[in-house]
């Protein structure tokens, strides 16, 4: 059911330059689908007969979507507008076209994506350096060679030495650097530079030690005797590693390889990993590190029947990275206020703008 108390959503196509072509009323489907570090993801279904599916251009087509100022929001200011939720732009991979069902589906992204298609072009060395400040400073380095319409921002209070081959994938520098021991979260803010300063600016790409903060009178909840804001919970738990080993290639060409172990009641239980974007003895071990520091203990993993009318929702209530609370009983299964991270969450829009939403849960 859609939570009509909360917000409705607006998902608004843009041309290149990021001037409105209007909003996406008559779409099929429109959703959003968020995860920790990843970047989110927007699909929007038009009839292939739309008029606005004429105006679409892969590769250069934007999205902005914005919600309605929510029911506590109106009661502090009338006049409260709408807020930029998120901002992508529409790899070509990502316009699909069908007779059958008569629909273009795009799938836009947030920006990071042209980080996909991003490398250094010479070698960068870094010393005991913020390790948000290290990525900052290769965005920074891609923006000079042509705008990734992102604007680095952030530090973490982790110091690192990194050196980085020429060549290297800067998405993938960027993901090694949220896998790491004490690696940095990363997420972006939306920002809509076409109304602001007349750019084609789409936000901050922000650094953080740890995204989110905790929120503990946020609750989702279930009993068997019913009366609570989720229809069900489905506990599993994530696998266990004791052992990782991250096999990766020096400068000069040669093999090389760092292992971290640690003791726990589970024994031995090991993974090896090619870390194709790690040369470094010390990133090879970080990353090992990191492996084992967030696997190693058991980590249960909730799945949330569907929100009721009544359960917390994304933007509004939480938002990524985010300690939240869950409660559930039926026989075996007694979650008292257990605390879990929001690793991610979808979000659909009827034609309405009303929302459904899930969160994506795992023990903090």
């Amino acid at each position: 059911m859609a939570n009509l108390s909360a917000y409705k959503l607006s998902f608004v196509l843009t041309k290149p330059t990021g001037e409105p072509i209007g909003e996406a009323i008559r779409a099929a489907s429109r959703t959003l689908q968020r995860r920790l570090n990843t970047p989110g993801v927007a699909t929007v279904q038009l009839q292939l007969e739309d008029a606005m599916a004429l105006q679409i251009q892969p590769g250069q087509s934007r999205l902005r979507i914005y919600r309605s100022a929510t029911a506590s929001e109106l009661a502090l200011n009338p006049a409260a507008p709408k807020v930029l939720l998120w901002y992508g732009s529409l790899p070509a991979e990502g316009v699909t076209e069908e007779t059958d069902s008569g629909l273009m589906t795009l799938a836009f992204q947030d920006p990071r994506w042209v980080l996909r298609q991003r490398f250094l072009t010479a070698p960068a060395a870094f010393t005991a350096t913020d390790q948000g400040s290290i990525l900052g400073s290769i965005v920074t380095t891609q923006n000079s060679r042509q705008q990734t319409w992102l604007t680095p921002g952030g530090t973490t209070g982790i110091l690192r030495d990194r050196t980085y081959d020429g060549g290297k994938n800067v998405a993938d520098l960027v993901d090694e650097m949220t896998k790491v021991i004490s690696g940095c979260d990363v997420d972006v803010v939306p920002a809509d530079g076409y109304t602001t300063s007349g750019t084609r600016a789409m936000g901050s790409m922000n650094f953080y030690a740890r995204q989110g903060t905790d929120r503990p009178t946020v609750l989702f909840f279930y009993t068997s005797r019913g009366g609570g804001n989720i229809t069900g919970v489905k506990s599993s738990y994530a696998p266990i590693l004791t052992s990782s080993t991250q096999q990766g290639t020096a400068s000069d060409g040669t093999s090389t390889a760092q292992t971290f172990t640690t003791a726990t009641a589970y024994d031995l239980l090991e993974q090896y990993d090619t870390a194709s974007d790690a040369s470094t003895a010390a990133t090879l071990l970080d990353k090992a590190s990191g492996v084992v520091a967030e696997n190693a203990s058991l980590r249960r993993i909730v799945d949330i029947g569907d929100p009721t009318w009544e359960a917390p929702q994304p933007y509004s209530d939480y938002d990524l990275g985010d300690t939240v609370r869950v409660t559930a009983r039926r026989g075996t299964l007694a979650l008292d206020r257990v605390s879990m991270r929001v690793m991610g969450y979808d979000l659909a829009a009827d034609q309405e703008g009303n929302v459904t939403s899930r969160p994506i849960l795992v023990a903090s």
